[in-house]
C-alpha cells in the first residue's frame, strides 16, 4: 500500500508544471526503478514543454523499447537521430531493433556503420552489424565482421551465438557446430531459433540423429511461438531426409503453419538433397507466389538462387537477377551468382569472367570480404570449371574448400599428382580435417588410375565410417563402379541395392541399377526401358544425372529414343556410348550421312580407345565388317589382352564367316577370362555354326555349370541344350519322348 501510494504521489509530481529539465531528470529516474510508464508520461510533457530536448527524446524512446512497444521506440530514435546524428546510445538502439523487423535491418545496418566510425572498437557494436548483414544475406561482409570479433578471442555468448547462427545460413556448418558448442556446452540451453540453425549444422556434419532427437524433443513443447515452431519443423524436414527419410520430414515440413518464406526453404534444401524435381518444383512455386505479394529485392536473389539450381529454370533466374542487378553494389554476392549463371547459360565467355572477377578481386575499394563472395560463388560450380583455375587458385589459402575445387579440376585432366596435392592441403586445414569429400575423391582417383581393389576399399571404408547417408550413398555408387570395371556385376547390383534401402526414391540409383541388371541379363531390355521412360516421366525438367547417360548408352538404339539421345548428347556431345546408340540409329535411316559423321567423329577422337568401339558398332550396322575389324584391331595394338574388343573382333569375323579365326580370338579371350559364361557360349554357337553339335553340346555343359555356380539360372541355356540333344536324336530317325508327337491317325 505504502509503494501504491508512493508511485501516485510521484506520478502526480510528474504530470505537475515542472521545468522540463526537471521532468527530464524525473523521467530518468522513474525508468531507472522500472516505472516504464510513468517514465514515458514524464519525458512526453518534457517534450510537449520542449520538443528539441534531445535528452528526453532518447529517455521517451528507450521507456517505449522498454514497454515493448518496439514501433514507437523506433521512431523516437529515429527523431532524435535527425537533431543528434552521432548519439551513440540512439545509434545502438536503432542497430538493436533493427533485429526484430526484416524492413529494419537496413537502417540498423546504416546505424552501426555511423556508430563504428565513431566508436570502431565498440566489439558490441560489431556483433550486431554481424548479425544483421547475415540476416539481408551479406555473408561476406557477415564473416568478415565476425573474423575480426574471433581474432580477438571474444567469449560473449550472445555474440558467439550470433556467430554461429550467420555461419550456419552461410553453409559454413562445421565452424557454426564448433561456435554452438563454444557458446553453450554440449549444445544445451538454446532458444528456438537458435536450437533450429544448431541442428542443421549437425544435420550438415553428420549428425542427423542427434538433430532429430533434439528436435523432436522440443517440438513437444506446448505453445510454441509459430514462427518458431517452422524454424524447428523446417530443420527436423531436412534432418529427416538427409537419412533417407524423405516422405516424413515432408509430413513434418506440411505441419507448420506460420512462415511460408521457411517452408519455402526447407523444400528447396530437401529438393537439393533428393535431386527430386518436384519438390523443385513446389519450392520455386510457392518462392514465385511469395514473391507476388513481397517483392523484395532480397527475396527475388533468394529465388533466382533456387531457380538457377534447375536447368529448366536457370533462364528465368538470371532475368530475375537482371531486374534487380542495378539495387545491388557491384561487389555484392548477388552480381557473382548472376556472372556466373550467365557464364553456365553460355552467355559469357570464360575468358570474361576471369577478367571481370580478377577486376573484382585487384579493386582497392572493393570491400574485403569480395574474394569471400567470389570464392563462395565458385565453390557453388560442380563440377567446377577447369578454365577458372588461376582465380580458384588465388582464392583458395582463404576458402580451403577451393582446394578440393582445384583438386576435381586435376583429376578431371587426369593430373593426379597435383590433384593430391591439393587434397592435402585441403586436409591441413580445420574445415578439411573433418571432411570426407578428400576420401571419395581419393577413391575415385585411384579407380581412374586402376588401382581398383585400393579404390574398392577406399569407398567401403567411408561407407563404415560415416552415418551421413548422402556421403555413404556417393561411396556405394564409387563401389559400384569399381566393381562394373572388375566386371564384378554381381556386387555392383548389390552395392546400387544398399543406396536404394538408404533412399528407396534415389531415382538415380534405381537408373544405374538397371543398366548393371541389363547388361548382366537379370532384367530384359523391355523392363529396363520401362525404368528409363519411367523417370523420365517423373523427371521431365530434372537435370539428367550420369546414371540416366549410363543406362540410356547401354540400351539398344531406339528410334523412340531420338530426342533423348540429343538432348543428352547436347549436354555432353563426347558421350562415347550415345554417340554409338545416335549414330547407330542414323545408320539405319541414313547410312550416307551415318559414314560422314563417323568418319568426322573418329576424327575428333583421335587415340581414343571408346572412340573406336563406337566405330566398330556403328560400322557392323551399316554392314561394313571390315571397318568395324579396323577399329577393334586399333584398340588391341594399344590394348592386346582388351578381352571386350577380343570378343568384339571375334564376332566380326563369326559374322564373316571366318569361323577358325573367330575361333582363335574367342579362346584368347575365354585364356583371359575363363569365368565368363557369355563368352563360352559364343564358343559353342561358333561349333554349331562349323556343324559340330557334339563339340557345342560339350561347352554349353560347361556354361551351364558356371551358370550355376555364379547362382544364374538361365532357360536359353538349358534350351540350347536340349535344342542340340533333340536334332542329334532325329538326325538319327529317333523321336524324343517329350516331343509328345502322334503320328496322324
Amino acid at each position: 500500500m505504502k509503494r501504491l501510494t508512493l508511485a501516485l504521489a510521484l506520478t502526480a509530481l510528474t504530470i505537475a508544471p515542472l521545468p522540463a529539465l526537471a521532468q527530464t531528470r524525473e523521467g530518468y529516474n522513474l525508468l531507472q526503478k522500472g516505472w516504464v510508464n510513468d517514465a514515458i508520461v514524464a519525458f512526453q510533457a518534457a517534450l510537449k514543454k520542449n520538443p528539441q530536448d534531445t535528452s528526453a527524446r532518447l529517455g521517451l524512446a528507450q521507456s517505449f523499447q522498454k514497454a515493448g512497444k518496439l514501433d514507437e521506440a523506433w521512431n523516437n530514435y529515429q527523431v532524435l537521430l535527425k537533431t543528434d546524428g552521432k548519439n551513440l546510445e540512439a545509434l545502438k538502439a536503432i542497430g538493436k531493433l533493427g533485429e526484430y523487423r526484416s524492413n529494419w535491418q537496413l537502417d540498423g545496418i546504416a546505424a552501426l556503420n555511423q556508430l563504428l566510425t565513431l566508436n570502431p572498437n565498440d566489439r558490441d557494436a560489431l556483433a550486431q552489424r554481424a548479425l544483421l548483414l547475415g540476416y539481408q544475406g551479406e555473408f561476406g561482409s557477415a564473416l568478415a565482421d565476425y573474423d575480426v570479433l574471433r581474432s580477438s578471442n571474444v567469449t560473449n555468448p550472445e555474440i558467439l551465438l550470433g556467430a554461429a547462427k550467420i555461419n550456419t545460413y552461410a553453409g559454413n556448418y562445421a565452424t557454426a557446430r564448433k561456435l554452438f558448442e563454444q557458446a553453450k556446452p554440449g549444445g544445451n540451453g538454446l532458444d528456438d531459433y537458435a536450437l533450429a540453425a544448431y541442428a542443421t549444422a549437425l544435420t550438415q556434419t553428420g549428425s542427423a540423429p542427434n538433430a532429430i532427437d533434439r528436435l523432436t524433443d522440443r517440438l513437444k513443447t506446448p505453445k510454441l511461438d509459430a514462427n518458431a515452431e517452422t524454424d524447428l519443423r523446417k530443420a527436423l524436414a531436412i534432418a529427416l531426409a538427409s537419412t533417407g527419410k524423405v516422405d516424413a520430414g515432408l509430413q513434418v515440413l506440411n505441419g507448420a503453419t506460420a512462415n511460408p518464406l521457411a517452408i519455402a526453404q526447407g523444400y528447396a534444401e530437401i529438393a537439393r538433397r533428393t535431386d527430386r524435381s518436384d519438390l523443385y518444383e513446389q519450392a520455386i512455386s510457392r518462392y514465385k507466389s511469395l514473391l507476388k505479394t513481397s517483392p523484395s529485392k532480397g527475396l527475388t536473389v533468394e529465388t533466382a538462387d533456387v531457380m538457377s539450381e534447375q536447368v529448366a529454370t536457370q533462364p528465368e533466374a538470371l532475368k530475375l537477377y537482371d531486374s534487380v542487378a542495378n539495387q545491388f553494389d557491384p561487389n555484392h554476392p548477388m552480381q557473382f551468382k548472376r556472372l556466373m549463371l550467365g557464364y553456365r547459360l553460355g552467355l559469357r565467355s570464360a575468358t570474361d569472367v576471369e577478367q571481370t572477377l580478377n577486376d573484382r578481386l585487384s579493386d582497392p575499394k572493393a570491400s574485403a570480404s569480395v574474394g569471400r563472395t567470389v570464392a563462395q560463388s565458385l565453390i557453388a560450380i560442380d563440377p567446377p570449371e577447369a578454365k577458372l583455375l588461376k582465380i580458384y587458385q588465388t582464392l583458395a589459402p582463404q576458402t580451403p574448400f577451393l582446394y578440393y575445387r582445384i583438386a576435381q579440376i586435376h583429376s578431371q585432366a587426369r593430373n593426379f599428382d597435383l590433384a593430391q596435392t591439393a587434397l592435402t592441403a585441403y586436409q591441413a586445414t580445420p574445415q578439411g580435417s573433418n571432411d570426407l569429400a578428400p576420401d571419395l575423391l581419393r577413391a575415385t582417383i585411384d579407380q581412374l588410375s586402376g588401382n581398383l581393389d585400393q579404390s574398392a576399399n577406399a569407398f567401403t571404408a567411408i561407407v563404415a565410417k560415416t552415418d551421413r547417408s548422402d556421403l555413404q550413398k556417393s561411396a556405394l555408387r564409387g563401389l559400384a563402379g569399381v566393381r562394373v570395371q572388375q566386371r564384378r556385376l554381381d556386387d555392383a547390383l548389390v552395392a546400387y541395392d544398399r543406396i536404394l534401402a538408404l533412399d528407396p526414391q534415389d531415382g538415380s540409383a534405381k537408373l544405374g541399377r538397371a543398366r548393371i541388371a541389363v547388361v548382366s541379363r537379370k532384367i530384359t531390355v523391355a523392363e529396363a526401358d520401362r525404368i528409363l521412360t519411367q523417370w523420365l516421366t517423373d523427371n521431365p525438367n530434372a537435370n539428367p544425372p550420369s546414371e540416366l547417360f549410363d543406362l540410356a548408352g547401354a540400351l539398344p538404339a531406339d528410334d523412340s529414343r531420338t530426342k533423348l539421345y540429343d538432348r543428352l548428347l547436347a549436354l555432353n556431345p563426347n558421350n562415347v556410348d550415345l554417340q554409338r546408340r545416335s549414330l547407330q540409329l542414323l545408320a539405319t535411316q541414313n547410312p550416307s550421312t551415318a559414314r560422314t559423321q563417323l568418319a568426322a567423329y573418329m576424327n575428333r577422337a583421335k587415340g581414343d580407345v571408346n572412340a573406336y568401339y563406337l566405330q566398330g558398332e556403328v560400322a557392323r550396322t551399316l554392314g561394313d565388317l571390315e571397318l568395324a575389324a579396323s577399329g577393334y584391331q586399333a584398340i588391341l595394338t594399344v590394348q592386346p589382352e582388351n578381352v571386350d574388343a577380343l570378343t568384339a573382333l571375334g564376332g566380326v569375323r563369326f559374322e564373316q564367316k571366318n569361323y577358325p579365326l573367330a575361333g582363335e580370338i574367342y579362346n584368347r579371350a575365354i585364356a583371359l577370362r575363363p569365368n565368363d559364361w557369355t563368352l563360352r557360349r559364343t564358343i559353342a554357337d561358333l561349333s554349331l555354326a562349323q556343324d559340330k553339335p557334339l563339340l557345342a553340346l560339350e561347352q554349353l555343359k560347361v556354361v551351364q555349370s558356371l551358370q550355376r555356380e555364379q547362382g544364374i539360372k538361365d532357360e536359353e541355356t538349358d534350351y540350347r541344350i536340349m535344342a542340340i540333344e533333340v536334332e542329334r536324336l532325329k538326325r538319327r530317325s529317333f523321336q524324343p519322348a517329350w516331343e509328345g508327337y502322334t503320328p496322324n491317325r
